[in-house]
């Protein structure tokens, strides 16, 4: 690399820290960046294959949000339906087969058999009962 000074007081001499005269050059040996012209054939086509990658990447999460914003709409609303229907129980007689359908509805919906385990972990079966005869239970819960 070679450079010449154009505005001596911007550089000072490393021996006597005066301004450098303007039309001076100083010359400099840079290091080598790449052993062979191979190597930076190589990182050229290695710098394009993961711009296209990245770009490819960021293509395809556009498009998956753009599909799962869409097609949540439609599970959401079937969410709401089941609910619905899980909940139709508690306002008219149903036969007894309907009223167990409803409640695995219900269950799947609330995750029940999941949540019960974890909350009624530690408990003993006193603990349990008497959560249910109690409002304690309510209160634990926060309501």
């Amino acid at each position: 690399m070679i450079a010449t000074i154009i505005d001596g007081t911007f550089f000072s001499s490393s021996e006597n820290g005066l301004q450098i005269e303007p039309g001076t050059t100083i010359e400099q040996t840079l290091p080598k960046m790449y052993e062979s012209k191979e190597q930076g054939v190589v990182m050229e086509t290695t710098k394009q294959a993961v711009n296209q990658v990245t770009n490819t990447f960021i293509l395809v999460q556009i498009i998956v949000t753009i599909v799962l914003a869409a097609s949540l709409k439609s599970m959401w609303n079937l969410m709401n339906v089941i609910q619905v229907l899980a909940y139709v129980r508690f306002y008219s007689g149903w036969p007894a087969f309907m009223t167990k359908v409803f409640e695995y509805m219900d269950n799947a919906i609330t995750m029940k058999p999941v949540t019960d385990f974890v909350f009624e972990y530690g408990q003993s079966k006193f603990d349990k009962a008497n959560a249910t005869l109690t409002d304690q239970g309510m209160l634990n819960m926060g309501v």
